[in-house]
């Protein structure tokens, strides 16, 4: 796995991820594991009314646009 930085691109309006200086859209039930301290959190992408992951257990996350988060792909 490789880390990355994921943010949101108000132009695409798409989560996106850059790793190595290059950027990849992120879609709908597309799998990556939230750095959270020192825990690696398996997640996969959602829209509903807004962007939000669901963490393991089954636990959704709303996701803010203006934060950036740091993963795992």
């Amino acid at each position: 796995m490789t880390e990355g930085v994921m943010t949101y691109e108000y132009d695409r309006d798409a989560w996106v991820v850059e790793i190595n200086g290059y950027q990849y859209t992120l879609f709908c039930g597309e799998s990556f594991e939230l750095i959270v301290g020192q825990r690696n959190i398996p997640s996969r992408l959602e829209l509903g009314e807004n962007w939000y992951i669901v963490m393991e257990g089954n636990v959704p996350f709303d996701l803010r646009i203006s934060n950036v988060y740091h993963i795992y792909i």
